[in-house]
């Protein structure tokens, strides 16, 4: 049980979203990527006048992906309803992302491509060149992803 309204969201959460994303709208692997899972953070309102014991309305939102069309999800999940009511919890919104971009094309296939690319290939023929290569060339969260 979470203390406070702000608190991140738990282990026990974060499965629930998947198992509600699961049921819902068949969100598997490998057609489906999750990017994030985060806590939508109440009304400021709520926060200030929130007493210890008080009932909290816990919300998830997710950006998703398929990787058969590539386009990009922002669902918005109810934790906390369907357990008051006895029902199931639901997602409350799914629209599609247009401006997100999730699947870069250097990071599906085994040819590097992208800006970093001809810093990783010729790091493959000399691998002491390696250590001159920024970081953010091998990051898998940066602007190229390892490939």
């Amino acid at each position: 049980m979470t203390a406070h309204p702000l608190d991140p969201l738990s282990e026990d959460e974060i499965r629930e979203v998947a198992r509600i994303l699961r049921r819902e709208r068949e969100v598997t692997r490998p057609q489906w990527r999750i990017a994030s899972i985060e806590l939508v953070e109440p009304a400021k309102q709520l926060v200030r006048e929130f007493r210890p014991g008080d009932p909290i309305e816990r919300r998830a939102r997710v950006v998703l992906w398929s990787t058969e069309t590539g386009s990009a999800y922002v669902a918005v999940l109810s934790l906390t309803t369907g357990n008051e009511a006895g029902e199931e919890n639901t997602v409350e919104s799914w629209q599609p992302n247009r401006a997100a971009n999730p699947t870069p094309p250097w990071t599906s296939g085994t040819t590097a491509t992208g800006p970093c690319a001809p810093i990783r290939r010729f790091s493959r023929r000399w691998p002491s060149a390696a250590s001159t290569i920024p970081s953010w060339c091998w990051s898998t969260s940066g602007p190229t992803a390892r490939t």
